[in-house]
This record gives C-alpha cells, structure tokens and sequence, in this order.
C-alpha cells in the first residue's frame, strides 16, 4: 500500500534560504500571493490581488514528523505518492473548508469530477489533493502549470468550474481562497 507523502508550506514576507530537512524529498519556493479566483471573468483570473510573499513547498517523506514552522501542514491525498514536478511556470493553491454535513459528496466530486476535469486542460502538469492536518482550511488543491493561460483562458478549465455538481456543492464551501505563484 502506498504510504500518502506530506506537504508544508511556509509563507514568508522575505525569500527564504532553502535548507534541507530530515524527510525532506523536494523543496520548492514561489513567488506571488492571493489571488482572485472563483470567477468566470477571464480577464480577472489568477490576477494577484493581496500582498506579494514567498512560499515554500517541501515534500515531505510519508513518516516524517509534523513540521513545526509549516503555517500549513498538508497530507497528500491524490495521487498519494507525486511529488512537486520540476519545470512549473505558475502554481495555483485553492483552499477551503466544507460543511460536513456535506464532505463525503464533496470527496466523491473531487475526485470523480472536478481533479480528472482539471488534470485534462493543456498546461496542467499537474494537480494533487491534501487533506491539511491543521487550520486554516480543511482542503487544498495545488496545480502546476506551463503558464497561467491554463488557468485563466482554457475552456476545459471554465468547463470544470460550471458543472452542475460544482454549483451545487459552491454554497457549502467555506473560507475559499486562491494563491498564484511564479518562481523566484
């Protein structure tokens, strides 16, 4: 069976100075902020709309202990064993928290619907689920992409965001938030 491996992410005002970590398998850092999201508006899309910092992602080893500075502390759900790919132009962070009487149809759609929807738009690298293990939001999806076009022009993508299920399913979301990242 394989083990889910582990995320953190730091937030920073400044850019960090990577260091390696016990368990550490891969380390990351991006440049960017909150970001409007949520939107059909194209021209609005993946547009940077809060203070600009620094995140650092650093895959972690499935048995390696919580991270004491992670702002986030993430479990990796889907796919359980992939690792930040290498090569990424843009990088997109959704979080939110569910309503439970909810959750359960909310898992099924994620992951029957909206992540192979998602996974499919040209640009995508990749896009993986995480469980986070500690506040602020229950849920996240990070996606790699080529460029932000995968984002905020490919029809597939609007396509994914407009099914009936995810209609359904938007009110019971909560505390949702976008980030876009550009590497630095």
């Amino acid at each position: 069976m394989v083990q889910a491996l582990k995320l953190s992410i730091t937030h920073h005002q400044t850019r960090p100075e990577p260091d390696a970590k016990p368990f550490q398998l891969s380390s990351q850092i991006w440049k960017g902020g909150p970001c409007i999201g949520g939107t059909l508006d194209v021209s609005q899309r993946g547009q940077i709309n809060g203070p600009v910092h620094w995140c650092m992602l650093n895959d972690l080893s499935a048995d390696a202990p919580a991270p004491n500075e992670a702002e986030w502390d993430l479990e990796q759900i889907n796919p359980k064993d992939m690792l930040s790919p290498d090569g990424a132009a843009f990088l997109l962070v959704v979080a939110m928290s569910i309503a439970p009487q909810v959750e359960e149809e909310f898992n099924d759609w994620y992951e029957t619907e909206h992540i192979p929807l998602l996974r499919q738009v040209p640009g995508v690298i990749c896009g993986r689920r995480f469980k986070l293990r500690q506040v602020p939001h229950r849920y996240a999806a990070i996606y790699h992409m080529t460029g932000l076009e995968a984002y905020a022009a490919q029809p597939i993508w609007h396509t994914a965001d407009t099914t009936p299920w995810i209609k359904r399913l938007r009110r019971y979301q909560i505390d949702r938030h976008y980030y876009m990242y550009q590497p630095d």
